[in-house]
């Protein structure tokens, strides 16, 4: 008897214990806790819930969990609380609620049934985690996507180590590569043989948290031509700020690149002299017919010299 007794002491203090954790647990939860009857009856309500919808636990136990559930979601509790009757718990529900002062809340639930020492099923308890947080930043990243399929620059997502990662429509237009082909690929593909020390110095700029802007370069495509860019590089941050790859968009300057030749082609074929000039006075450049008229040796002498050449 005594040998009993000590078990069944030993027993109830454990029990107590794990009572005590639990309600620890529930009390300084994040998430709202909710306790229900299989009718739907709210039997608890922990401070999480109070914070969540507004309600306090003197009001809102012993009255119906309808009273959270929008118009048109009538009866979706009365359908879960079925299956929480047949034992089966219900996890990551995505829905909405409303709080005490009537506007909605979209929040995730996983409910599970609660149950006697015997396996009976007694009620139901219910975890409530607001996902409004999620949804803006859900909404927000497709948006971002959205921008980044459709933007007229080719947009390359590369990791620390310049493993392609992403890829956007652009990119396959500029460079003739479909996403399939080049995500898992090294930056270098796309880059001139002679000019792949300048993706390791990118990269180490980018590891650095340094931001790249209007970077003048080559690039090839896929079938091997050689075509000017403007480079602008930013780093990718995790959510702890930690910099995790790199982000780097592609103008292609193949337009400019024509309309300044033809407009130099146009320049070389005057008969007169033509000079640019900086606002300090200074000669920038010079046509062929300007070093014929002056005499002076090639354009490259005159760069520099002060106005008063040609008087």
């Amino acid at each position: 008897m005594v040998i009993t007794a000590v078990r069944n002491v030993t027993k109830q203090k454990a029990a107590v214990k794990n009572a005590q954790l639990m309600a620890a647990i529930v009390e300084y939860s994040n998430d709202a806790i909710i306790g229900s009857t299989l009718e739907g009856v709210i039997t608890s309500w922990n401070p999480a819930a109070e914070r969540l919808y507004g309600h306090s636990s003197k009001e809102i136990i012993g009255r119906s969990g309808s009273l959270l559930n929008p118009e048109d979601r009538a009866g979706e509790v009365n359908d879960v609380l079925a299956r929480v009757q047949d034992g089966e718990a219900v996890e990551g529900l995505e829905t909405v609620r409303v709080r005490k002062d009537g506007t909605v809340v979209p929040v995730s639930i996983t409910m599970a049934p609660i149950r006697e020492e015997d396996g009976a099923i007694v009620g139901a308890c219910a975890v409530h985690r607001d996902v409004t947080e999620q949804r803006q930043a859900f909404a927000a990243a497709q948006r971002m996507a959205a921008i980044i399929a459709y933007w007229d620059d080719a947009i390359i997502g590369i990791t620390l180590d310049g493993i392609i990662t992403s890829w956007n429509t652009a990119a396959e237009k500029l460079f003739g590569y479909t996403s399939k082909e080049i995500i898992g690929k090294s930056a270098e593909t796309v880059s001139p043989k002679d000019r792949l020390d300048e993706i390791t110095a990118i990269l180490a700029k980018n590891r650095a948290g340094q931001h790249i802007e209007r970077l003048e370069t080559k690039r090839v495509r896929k079938d091997g031509t050689a075509f000017p860019v403007s480079l602008t590089v930013s780093p990718i941050r995790g959510a702890d700020g930690t910099i995790v790859g790199t982000s780097v968009i592609h103008r292609d300057m193949t337009e400019l690149e024509h309309a300044v030749l033809y407009a130099r082609s146009l320049i070389e074929a005057g008969l007169d002299p033509l000079v640019t000039i900086s606002p300090e006075g200074r000669i920038t450049d010079v046509n062929e017919a300007t070093v014929t008229v002056t005499g002076d040796p090639p354009r490259s002498a005159h760069r520099d010299r002060v106005l008063p050449l040609l008087h």
